[in-house]
């Protein structure tokens, strides 16, 4: 990191580099600079070995000097309690403030003795010294004062959500005697921008601050990242700074600051994007955002805003289903249908889903603005509406984010608002691509299943589905009444509906789900609308999706009964649709005991034809 950064700040790699951070080397003939007034820090570990609580007091360095001894400013640790077996990490530092040659031998600290007797006044101390033990010592040479940057922060949180959007305050504050400038910025996370930063650097994850800040004066820069979808990651701010007075050797200095953060999921955010008709003037995005979090902290997720940015799409203002958005319950997912339309104009389109206006659209917008987008590479063919090319229709270069909301109770119950943007890049028609991806999150179910016997003439009742080992007779009788025949499942739906495309781009059919208990004990039954096995077989599977805010948690079903559930079919071409398309109905006994959800068979298909008068005269 560090030499990425002075390579893009100097324009030209170091040729010999020596990082400033390495303090320890073979070489004790080399010592590291320091200034005056400069805080040098040692970070140590300390050991408790014994099974009783160790107190120390006035922990802090030793030194030795070549000058006056007082000239050294050490920090002291006044108390520290060492619990039982365990480990600590402390830092102490020092200042100096005079030139010479500082040398940084140790540890020094008093070991409080308890008192056995309980009315014992007198605190009984041990003074000890801990020398370090390296390869060679920590030796600095001081030299006379220069620039000097510090870097205080605020607003940092440790724990956060997938996606969420950070903002840290930080204040830069010239604590030396001459002006800084050429301020560069190295971060480990490429997601992320400075409120200063305008000018763009070669390196992806190195911003430059186009500020420069007097001697005792303070900036303050906010720093905004996307937190990635990893369970631990580390955040990483490396500073180079130069100052403003030319000398012979050109000095550079550098500051840093690191920060060991966690993400837990809480949305996830899939899309697949399709053209609506041959001459490509209108695109399908068919969109899935999923509510993940599991707890007792986000009870609600609310969906704020949709952008897009692209160099030849615009957002329209139709979002399907219309009307308002409900809030997402945990595990619950909401199905979208959005619409785009071909424009000459590159920028980023947005659509609110509510009347409430987010304070930082701009922010959002320089997050949809620096996601990278992977269809950069290809040269797109020029495009044209007489001609049906056909890398034209594969590839596409687009940006789709999504802004939602959540309001988290932490263990004091107070509330904290928190706010993030997913964000997925597609570029080919008819490819599902999701954010957080489905295997780095969902890990139990990318476990393979057996693959099952070869069945040419009808499943073996005696032989096992999956290791093929012979079953007894009485298993054998169960798996005559299958498990898959809980349910009696019907349609209720127009089987032709007559709709014109080019007046109204999409086809929204209500679609009545019909359930019936059909077996002599309450089952529970919970409806998926997010199975990725879709057959193949469906006809023009790649027009036709579910939409509205589906609900995943299962509900019982006694004895005899019926349910009806009313869900709604998007349709974006005329033709024959499978109703079974996309959409799988579970079920199992209940209690379940040791019995898992399976999929019911649907006895009789049930087709849906669209048909487009229009389309039909013309042709």
């Amino acid at each position: 990191m560090e030499e990425d950064l002075i390579t893009e700040a100097r324009g030209i790699p170091p040729l010999i580099f020596k990082p400033t951070f390495a303090f320890y080397g073979s070489n004790d003939t080399i010592r590291q600079l320091l200034y005056v007034d400069e805080l040098v820090q040692v970070q140590m570990t300390l050991s408790n070995p014994l099974n009783i609580s160790l107190c120390i007091e006035n922990l802090s360095l030793t030194y030795s000097f070549d000058k006056e001894l007082n000239l050294v400013e050490p920090q002291v640790l006044d108390e520290l309690l060492l619990a039982p077996s365990s480990t600590t990490q402390v830092i102490l530092g020092l200042k100096t403030k005079s030139t010479g040659i500082l040398t940084i031998t140790g540890v020094q600290f008093s070991l409080l003795i308890p008192s056995i007797m309980s009315d014992d006044i007198v605190k009984r101390v041990i003074n000890g010294w801990q020398r370090f033990e390296m390869l060679s010592p920590i030796q600095f040479n001081v030299q006379p004062q220069t620039s000097l940057m510090k870097v205080d922060f605020i607003g940092n949180q440790i724990n956060t959500l997938i996606g969420e959007i950070n903002v840290i305050r930080l204040t830069l504050e010239n604590a030396g005697v001459v002006p800084l400038h050429k301020i560069y910025v190295s971060t480990s996370i490429e997601d992320s921008f400075f409120s200063e930063s305008n000018q763009s650097c070669k390196n992806k994850k190195i911003r430059s601050l186009s500020i420069q800040i007097p001697p005792n004066s303070k900036k303050s820069v906010e720093f905004c990242f996307n937190s990635p979808d990893t369970e631990k990651f580390s955040l990483d701010l490396l500073f180079y700074y130069e100052s403003q007075i030319e000398t012979k050797k050109q000095e550079y200095k550098l500051c840093r600051a690191s920060w060991f953060m966690t993400a837990k999921p809480c949305v996830r955010l899939s899309a697949s994007a399709l053209l609506a008709n041959q001459n490509s003037e209108t695109l399908n995005l068919k969109t899935i955002v999923h509510n993940l979090y599991k707890g007792n902290e986000v009870e609600q997720v609310k969906l704020k805003q949709v952008f897009l940015c692209s160099p030849e799409w615009t957002l329209s203002k139709k979002v399907y289903p219309q009307g308002s958005i409900k809030d997402l319950d945990q595990q619950q997912s909401c199905h979208l249908f959005l619409q785009a339309c071909r424009t000459n104009k590159s920028g980023i389109s947005k659509i609110n889903f509510d009347n409430e206006q987010f304070p930082h659209n701009d922010m959002c917008e320089k997050f949809v603005s620096i996601t990278k987008s992977l269809s950069k590479e290809i040269k797109m063919p020029k495009f044209d509406r007489h001609k049906v090319q056909t890398e034209v229709l594969k590839c596409i270069d687009l940006v789709l984010a999504i802004l939602w909301q959540v309001i988290i109770k932490d263990h004091s119950n107070q509330l904290r608002i928190i706010c993030g943007i997913h964000r997925v890049s597609l570029t080919k028609l008819n490819l599902s691509v999701a954010w957080p991806e489905l295997g780095c999150l969902d890990a139990s179910k990318n476990i393979a299943k057996p693959i099952g016997r070869l069945k040419i003439f009808g499943p073996d009742r005696n032989i096992h589905p999956y290791d093929g080992t012979p079953l007894p007779n009485d298993v054998t009788g169960l798996l005559e009444s299958p498990m898959n025949r809980l349910l009696n499942i019907a349609f209720s739906h127009p089987s032709t509906v007559l709709h014109s495309f080019t007046d109204k781009k999409m086809c929204i059919v209500p679609v009545l789900i019909i359930l019936k208990n059909c077996v002599e004990h309450t089952i529970e039954v919970k409806i998926d609308t997010n199975t990725a096995s879709y057959s193949k077989s469906d006809i023009n599977d790649e027009h036709f999706c579910w939409i509205g805010v589906i609900n995943p948690k299962p509900f019982l079903l006694p004895v005899s009964t019926t349910h009806s559930i009313c869900l709604y079919a998007a349709v974006a071409s005329q033709g024959c649709f499978k109703m079974t398309s996309k959409l799988d109905i579970l079920a199992r006994p209940y209690p379940p005991a040791q019995h898992a959800f399976l999929s019911q068979i649907v006895s009789s298909s049930s087709l849906l034809v669209i048909k487009d008068p229009k389309s039909e005269v013309t042709s």
